[in-house]
């Protein structure tokens, strides 16, 4: 939470009396892919869905716009199935996610995520073999570009926040010198949280 309000308060050289900084935390399911290219007509990926968490803080510019910091917790992944192979496979980055938006009647700003860590594995059978090399391979840092919309529905002192939410990735995130795919992360965030 700390990272958040600096960020907001980094980003506007003065906050006078009539500005309002508030404060929230928000929760739901991210949909993953990632999009490697060139792609393998014999590797079948599809999207992952996984839980997402994070809190945030944000500067009233006046009646509708607004600056807001986040810092999300989630993982980025997919699942994957070679043809005609019995195995399945599947690769997630787990992230600290730190977008920076403007609200007004939508939501964007670039983002910066940080890798904590990076892990692929192939199952057959029940049995689950690891690849533990694999998070040498993965960029510590991914660059995206957000953008979305929600609506506040006030509830007393505080206001109930629902959102969606798309992430571009920018960045190649695959850090392998000897491999010539270019990987891409594409996320989707359906959020619901609350606004102090």
């Amino acid at each position: 939470m700390a990272l958040c309000v600096g960020l907001v308060l980094a980003c506007v050289p003065a906050v006078s009396a009539e500005d309002r900084v508030y404060f929230g935390a928000l929760g739901g399911a991210s949909f993953t892919h990632l999009a490697w290219t060139p792609e393998d007509e014999d590797v079948e990926r599809s999207n992952w869905t996984r839980p997402a968490a994070g809190a945030f803080a944000g500067l009233e510019l006046g009646d509708i716009v607004c600056l807001e910091a986040r810092v999300f917790w989630l993982r980025k992944g997919a699942q994957m199935q070679v043809s005609g192979d019995p195995r399945q496979g599947r690769a997630f980055v787990e992230q600290i996610a730190v977008p920076v938006l403007v609200r007004a009647f939508l939501v964007a700003g670039p983002e910066l995520a940080f890798k904590r860590q990076a892990r692929l594995w192939t199952e057959r059978g029940g049995v689950r073999t690891d690849d533990d090399d694999f998070d040498s391979t993965v960029a510590s840092t991914d660059v995206a570009l957000d953008i979305g919309a929600g609506v506040e529905i006030p509830a007393g002192g505080v206001s109930l926040v629902l959102e969606g939410l798309y992430s571009h990735g920018l960045k190649d995130i695959a850090d392998d010198p000897d491999d010539e795919e270019v990987v891409k992360t594409r996320t989707l965030y359906v959020t619901a949280g609350v606004r102090f």
